[in-house]
Parts: C-alpha cells; structure tokens; sequence
C-alpha cells in the first residue's frame, strides 16, 4: 500500500497549526491539526490513527480536507440542530404565567400548552425557567396552624421535665 504523507508544510502554516495544536477552542480541531503536523514530521496514516486512537479513514479524511481547503478544512462547518421547542415570544407568555402559578410546575405546563397549543415536557420548562434566573426550591409546609395550642404546650412542658429528669440521672 502507498504511503500518503500531506505536503510539506511551510513555516506559516506550522505556526498555524501547532498553534491550534495548542491552544485550538474545540478538541476536534486540536486532533486534526495534531494529525497534519504528525504526517509531516513523518508518520504514515496508520501510525497517526494508533496515535490519536481514530480510524485510518478519519484520517485519510482530514488530509483530504487540508489539501483542499487548508486550515479551515479543518473547522468544523456548522451543521443544523432541532429548533428550540420554546422562542422568544413564548418565553416571555412562560414568564407571565409564573407569576399566577408560582409553585406549580404542572399547572404551568397545562396553561401554557391551553394558550400556546405547544405541548412541552415539565422539564423543558424548568430548563426555561432557569436561564431566566428561576431557582425551583421544595415548598415548606407547616402544620402550625393545625395544631392544638394547648395540647402542644403540655407536650412541651412534659418534654423539658422528662430532658429535666434525663439531666439528673433519673429513668422513665
């Protein structure tokens, strides 16, 4: 099989590249540029795929990209992803609804989804509502208004006398 090596590098396009090498933004672009400087210094594409742990083809791919279109043959080009399932507009309507369902995520999903006609998962709103400097802490509930005031202070006045007791060495 032929070796395939990519043509030697000038000084300018070095720099560029061990550059990127060491301070690239994204790990895909470091990987590549690690692999042009290694064929130059030498190595074969199946010596540089047991060096950066890729398939042979990655390789043989990426110095394709390079003889065609330089550095930014190496960019990773920006690729579509799925749409946000919330926009501005609606943030803004989950923002108003938050005020009148503060506590209740699933009231919120279901008044939302009845003005919107968007059907969103609860976490998708949570996810929402936290960008928007929303924090979602459990509600504390008390039973303190249900309480017998006198039953309580016996209760109190017989746990200090029993502490009381416990202090002094007595038992039960």
């Amino acid at each position: 099989m032929k070796k395939r090596f990519v043509a030697p590098l000038t000084e300018p396009e070095q720099q560029t590249l061990t550059s990127a090498y060491h301070h690239g933004e994204k790990r895909a672009l470091r990987r590549r540029a690690h692999a042009i400087l290694l064929s130059d210094q030498g190595h074969t594409i199946n010596q540089i795929s047991e060096i950066l742990q890729v398939r042979r083809d990655a390789v043989s791919r990426w110095f394709k990209q390079w003889e065609v279109s330089g550095f930014d043959g190496l960019i990773d080009k920006p690729r579509s992803g799925r749409t946000p399932a919330l926009d501005e507009h609606n943030h803004k309507r989950l923002q108003a609804l938050v005020a009148e369902h503060p506590h209740q995520i699933r009231a919120l999903q279901a008044r939302f989804q009845e003005e919107t006609g968007k059907s969103v998962a609860t976490v998708t709103l949570r996810r929402a509502l936290k960008k928007n400097g929303y924090s979602f802490k459990r509600i504390r509930h008390s039973l303190k208004t249900q309480r017998d005031e006198t039953d309580f202070r016996k209760t109190q006045d017989l746990m200090k006398a029993l502490h009381e007791r416990e202090g002094q060495g007595a038992r039960g």
